[in-house]
């Protein structure tokens, strides 16, 4: 069946499902039982004398707190919320009724500014000053178990998300923030510490997880600071500082799935923190977009680092003397770290990312202050210079004059440093005699290496085999940009599959599965696991993807041969509200005459993987289905393409024949024909031959 036809039954249910859903308003996470006394619901138009139920809901969130209990569930419904979110009861749930669309506004939007950062201080200073610039929207103290899901916060005087412990007793453990959007916030979009207490911290906090969430525009503040004598804490002096733009701290952090992008000052985990994971986040643009000092035990894997090929821009068009407008990625300790933190950079592995017009950088000092590195593990990863990073690679342990010499204990091996858009990038590596480092089976431009990073296995080249790296990155700046972000453009203005290795390629089987001679930790994943989380075959390939995983078989699709098939997918937000992520099913045979085989796969990324099955028998294309197997709603799963054999089909073909994609303008699943790559609620693609 083609397309185009389309038979009258299937438009006469569409248009019937179009007209229920338009008459019902549907609530893509909202329970269905609103007799259970645990749900209470809240809306902008509701009124604090009702019932708070779906039908009656309160009014506002003061209400809400002084009625929910531990359990309870807090459901807000579509709208405007003009007021702070204070949370008061351990255990609850604060849910938006249907995911953004609950909108907690702090009434400062970019276009108050009217498009020229001078106007901030007089703007501010009318709206916000009374409020204070470390006000959140929403926030909560010494409480655990509290989930935050959904909401849309924007607009903010203040931070968007905080949450912290008071006194040496206050606990705040257990705690998600999951599918949240925050938007344009003066200073922190999430900033959850506990309370500085010498002896106690980091230890009031534990297991806290910050999922999938949309974070856009943080830490505008230094705008504001770089116009305003004082502003950054010294009398009289006009000065550039930066505000921490996302903050998490405490013990066993989950920071997953997220993405983040424009912000202003740092991507941090807290001074003092341990046991950090983060992992499978998207950071765009932002001036450090992980920035690590006094940490103990942290994992940076499969993340996608990348920003625009000009220079990022300093607040105020001051000179930035730290970065001189590079965008980075990086570890270093300092003194102000002390009230936090007491250990300096210890036992921190970096693996498996991407990171594209991004410097990565290890520093040993700050003003003078020298402070030690210890243990660092940085491997399999892949650099790519953008046209104007002046340094893709920095790090500088030699001694300080009058202070001191840190020292450094690391071992770099198996990454992929491309200089081709800037030949003129820097490898710009000081050590001294107190330092410990490994390098080895680096892949390494032809000019500019130093003697310093040149190690056994290495490969030096100026062509890495990556599939199109040189492309330019159509990204600006967004400078105040508009009040809403296009998200969707934002993430796919880098493709991944230009960094993938292509056939030939002299990082393929280059890498090492040598131990360590240092005593820096060796992670198992890394050797094993790619940055799809993909398999490793045999020696690994240099960098963060295997060739294996992302080369079309050439197997012949021969009637009288096995013929493997290869989906490529990913998932749309990461994991679903129940905690899962899209299952995809590989249904091959007609049911009619025998049962078919049935291949099932787990799509655990937000970027596309290649998925592959290998049948055992001969399969044409028309006894093939693709389907969503979990979707309830909230877990989607993109399908970018099939490869049967050799012969490749996509949805966007007029043979593709597609069922239960999402349909925006309905707002619900609805049966049909779409030229779209988005499978939900159940559905499948099929494809007909070419």
């Amino acid at each position: 069946m083609r397309k185009e036809i389309i038979s009258v039954g299937l438009v006469a249910v569409s248009l019937i499902l179009l007209l229920v859903t338009s008459l019902l308003v549907y609530r893509e996470w909202a329970p269905e039982d609103d007799s259970a006394a645990s749900i209470y619901y809240v809306s902008p138009t509701g009124n604090d004398n009702n019932a708070g139920t779906s039908v009656n809901p309160w009014k506002t969130f003061a209400k809400a707190n002084s009625k929910i209990l531990p359990g309870d569930t807090v459901i807000l419904k579509n709208g405007i919320y003009r007021e702070v979110l204070t949370i008061y009861v351990a255990n609850t749930t604060w849910k938006s009724e249907t995911k953004h669309k609950a909108i907690i506004d702090g009434g400062f939007p970019p276009s108050l500014l009217s498009g020229d950062w001078n106007n901030i201080v007089t703007q501010w200073n009318n709206k916000c000053k009374s409020i204070g610039e470390y006000a959140p929207l929403v926030t909560f103290t010494n409480l655990s178990n509290v989930t935050i899901d959904g909401l849309y916060i924007r607009y903010s005087c203040g931070r968007g998300i905080s949450f912290s412990t008071s006194g040496n007793s206050g606990k705040s453990d257990n705690n998600e923030i999951k599918n949240n959007k925050i938007d344009w916030t003066f200073n922190s979009s999430i900033f959850a510490r506990p309370e500085i207490i010498d002896g106690v911290y980091p230890n009031q906090m534990n297991n806290n997880k910050f999922l999938d969430n949309t974070i856009l525009r943080a830490s505008f503040g230094d705008e504001y600071n770089v116009r305003v004598e004082g502003a950054c804490g010294v009398p009289n002096v006009k000065k550039y500082c930066v505000n921490v733009s996302t903050s998490f701290g405490g013990n066993n952090t989950l920071v997953r799935g997220n993405i983040i992008a424009w912000g202003e000052g740092e991507v941090s985990p807290q001074p003092g923190s341990k046991n950090f994971i983060f992992e499978n986040n998207v950071l765009i643009g932002n001036k450090n977009s992980f920035y690590a000092g006094m940490i103990e035990g942290s994992t940076v894997r499969n993340n996608l680092f990348y920003a625009p090929e000009e220079k990022k821009i300093a607040a105020g068009g001051t000179e930035d003397d730290v970065t001189n407008g590079e965008w980075r990625f990086g570890l270093r300790n300092e003194k102000g770290h002390l009230k936090m933190g007491k250990v300096p950079n210890t036992n921190i592995l970096i693996y498996n990312n991407m990171i594209i017009n991004t410097m990565f950088f290890i520093a040993g000092a700050n003003s003078k202050y020298i402070s030690n590195n210890n243990n660092i593990y940085f491997g399999n990863n892949t650099l790519v210079a953008g046209k104007d990073l002046t340094t893709i690679l920095r790090i500088t342990h030699s001694a300080v004059t009058g202070s001191g010499d840190p020292a450094l204990t690391a071992l770099f091996e198996n990454n992929i440093i491309d200089t081709r858009k800037n030949p003129t990038s820097k490898i710009n590596v000081k050590l001294s005699s107190n330092d410990k480092v490994t390098f080895r089976n680096n892949l390494w431009p032809l000019q500019n290496v130093p003697n310093t990073v040149k190690g056994g296995g290495d490969v030096y080249t100026n062509d890495p085999g990556l599939s199109n790296a040189v492309v330019m990155l159509n990204l600006k700046y967004p400078v105040i940009g508009p009040d809403e972000i296009n998200v969707d453009e934002l993430v796919t203005a880098l493709n991944i599959n230009n960094y993938r290795l292509v056939n030939g390629s002299k990082a393929v089987g280059t890498g090492t599965t040598a131990g360590s001679t240092i005593g820096v930790a060796i992670p198992t994943e890394a050797r094993q696991i790619d940055y799809f989380r993909n398999n490793r075959v045999d020696v690994p390939d240099i960098g963060a993807v295997e060739l294996s995983n992302n080369v079309t078989p050439t197997t012949s699709n021969s009637l009288n041969k096995s013929t493997s098939i290869v989906i490529r997918a990913k998932a749309r937000n990461g994991l679903s509200v129940a905690g899962a992520w899209p299952k995809v099913e590989l249904k091959i045979g007609n049911p009619t005459t025998v049962q078919p085989t049935v291949q099932t796969f787990t799509v655990n990324s937000t970027t596309y993987a290649d998925y592959r099955y290998t049948h055992t028998v001969p399969v044409g294309i028309s006894e093939i289905k693709v389907k969503l197997a979990n979707g309830d709603g909230s877990v989607d799963v993109y399908i970018d393409k099939l490869t049967l054999g050799t012969t490749v089909y996509q949805t966007e073909d007029p043979t593709t024949l597609s069922t239960g994609t999402w349909n925006s303008s309905a707002g619900a699943c609805v049966g049909g024909y779409y030229s779209t790559e988005l499978l939900h609620c159940n559905g499948y693609f099929q494809y007909e031959a070419k």
